[in-house]
């Protein structure tokens, strides 16, 4: 009995550890697994398992975003509202409904990195009664690296 539970003990060991070389060898790669309960649906509510590796670089700064959103600072996005000048009207809509339907949490349902750029979407939930009646949105945060760093480049929103 001695001897399974020392050879069950250190098969345990041995695969934890080569999960984690696993993981850790490939952190290029931030998305494990990514499913939907649901993938019926129009835009199915996915959830992803990222790897604990991966560069949190993009992810921190486009959270740094979101949470400036989440307290009521909506002309932080202006800049990266890239529409047409003709295209106010888009902007004034995003800006406008950011203010009545502020985020307040969030969950990233979706990542993926190109040499020097990551697109991030989460799924939010917002106040102003917006996910009591319709759920979790996605919001869209482009992030680019340059010599200084990452920065955002571009936010979206569906409302």
């Amino acid at each position: 009995m001695k001897k399974a539970l020392i050879c069950i003990s250190l098969s345990i060991a041995i695969l934890i550890a080569f999960s984690v070389a696993w993981l850790y060898s490939d952190r290029s790669r931030p998305v494990i697994f990514s499913f939907s309960p649901d993938p019926a649906m129009v835009r199915p509510r996915n959830y992803c398992l990222l790897n604990p590796f991966r560069d949190k670089s993009p992810e921190i700064i486009a959270e740094k975003h979101l949470e400036a959103l989440r307290k009521g600072d909506v002309e932080s996005i202006r800049p990266f509202l890239h529409y047409d000048e003709d295209d106010q009207e888009h902007v004034r809509h995003i800006l406008d409904n950011e203010k009545k339907y502020p985020i307040r949490s969030w969950r990233i349902g979706e990542r993926q990195d190109r040499p020097g750029e990551t697109e991030l979407m989460f799924w939010v939930t917002r106040g102003g009664g917006y996910s009591k009646y319709f759920g979790e949105e996605e919001v869209r945060l482009w992030i680019k690296q340059s010599g200084s760093g990452w920065s955002l480049n571009s936010y979206d929103a569906i409302y």
